[in-house]
């Protein structure tokens, strides 16, 4: 029975080799050898492939006979040889078709990564060079002052520009120069709170810092209002703004909310020792407050209740004393 091609190669040659292999297998499948003429090959132009059906070494030249595998003849050794080339061809032929572009796609890639390390080494040497710039206002003999510092934050980026906004608020109120402006270094802060994206840690540090600078100056609710993220659960300030938010309540006269808030910092996993000592000393005054607040309500309430007891009692007239006349006597006998 005729054997199917296996081959669908159209490349220059490619089709007598298809020829070579199917006479090959078809000599295979009908029992027969694999002469030079069932395949349509002459002599004289086989001559290099004879040697593979041939095989024969001399003995007197000192070769020893070719040992084949075994169940291999004469036409399987050719069908690989075959085979073996039409897979070198094919691959020449996708090489010469996709060769160009993946030879673009790499030298895309490698452009692309040299690129990418271009720029990241143009932004590591600007942040070192600003990096440098506000360590340079940080001198001990001779600080910047804090206006030079925020005009440097405002060309920074980042981070940096974080850290040196908060460098710039904390020289506005540290008392060693004539600039020094509180309601600046709490706008700063809050502008830091304020930043998108920022980490908590940075963010609830300018909270409690703008709450410390404002804690006498600011109105109860905007502290509580500036310092309510801090205090959620987890957050790495929380029990210094609980101490924060216990002394806003107390300005706002609200002391139950200033001692709840009191004993959450009190509780709170991260609390120092110091603070925890400060929360139960405030602790201990509110609710003396507290007991006295209600000592004096209960009182007042005790007072009202008697007034007004005694308002509702009828009024009966008394009698008049001895050698006195009544009034309504009195009249009558001035009218006789």
């Amino acid at each position: 029975m005729p054997v199917r091609r296996p081959f669908s190669s159209q490349s220059l040659g490619g089709k007598r080799r298809e020829n070579l292999a199917l006479s090959a297998m078809n000599a295979k499948t009908s029992g027969a050898t694999c002469p030079m003429g069932a395949i349509g090959m002459e002599e004289p132009r086989v001559r290099g492939l004879s040697s593979i059906f041939k095989s024969k070494k001399p003995a007197d030249r000192g070769g020893k006979p070719e040992r084949k595998a075994p169940g291999r003849d004469d036409a399987d050794i050719f069908f690989d040889e075959v085979s073996e080339e039409l897979q070198r061809e094919r691959m020449m032929h996708y090489g010469r078709k996709y060769g160009p572009m993946l030879g673009g796609a790499v030298a895309a890639i490698l452009i692309g990564a040299f690129g990418y390390e271009f720029y990241a080494s143009s932004v590591r040497d600007a942040q070192r060079e600003a990096g440098g710039k506000l360590l340079a206002t940080q001198s001990r003999t001779a600080p910047a002052p804090a206006a030079e510092v925020e005009k440097l934050a405002a060309g920074f980026d980042g981070n940096l520009a974080v850290l040196a906004r908060l460098q710039a608020a904390g020289r506005f109120v540290d008392g060693k120069g004539s600039d020094d402006d509180p309601a600046r270094a709490i706008e700063l802060y809050k502008s830091v709170a304020a930043t998108p994206e920022l980490a908590p840690v940075y963010a609830d540090l300018a909270r409690v810092r703008g709450a410390l600078v404002g804690a006498e100056t600011m109105e109860p609710a905007a502290l509580l209002d500036l310092l309510r993220p801090a205090t959620a659960e987890g957050r790495p300030y929380r029990p210094v703004a609980l101490e924060l938010t216990a002394a806003a309540h107390v300005r706002a006269k609200d002391l139950p909310k200033a001692r709840a808030a009191l004993e959450l910092a009190s509780k709170d996993a991260v609390a120092t020792p110091a603070l925890r000592g400060r929360a139960a000393t405030l602790m201990a005054a509110i609710d003396d407050q507290l007991a006295t607040a209600k000592k004096a309500a209960a009182a007042a309430e005790k007072a009202a209740k008697k007034a007004v007891e005694k308002k509702a009692e009828p009024t009966t007239p008394s009698a008049p004393a001895d050698g006195a006349k009544p009034e309504a006597a009195t009249k009558t006998g001035s009218d006789g």
